[in-house]
């Protein structure tokens, strides 16, 4: 999760820390998380989701199989 604007909270696991814009979080899978906005304006987020099979520098194919003839 990437912060592009405003001010808030994150928890992750048990933990809750201020975030802002230009921060980044990286929450380990099945990990509770969740975010708040304390700003007085909106708070805007990018979260990327991860393939959960996905291994560190091998190629995730997830286009459909391909019938062959």
């Amino acid at each position: 999760m990437s912060v592009i604007a405003g001010e808030g909270m994150a928890t992750v696991g048990g933990e809750t820390i201020p975030i802002g814009s230009d921060m980044s979080i990286v929450v380990p899978p099945c990990t509770p998380h969740g975010y708040r906005n304390t700003g007085a304006g909106p708070l805007r987020l990018v979260i990327t989701l991860a393939d959960a099979d996905a291994r560190l520098g091998e190629p995730v194919d997830t286009r459909p199989e391909i019938a062959k003839p």
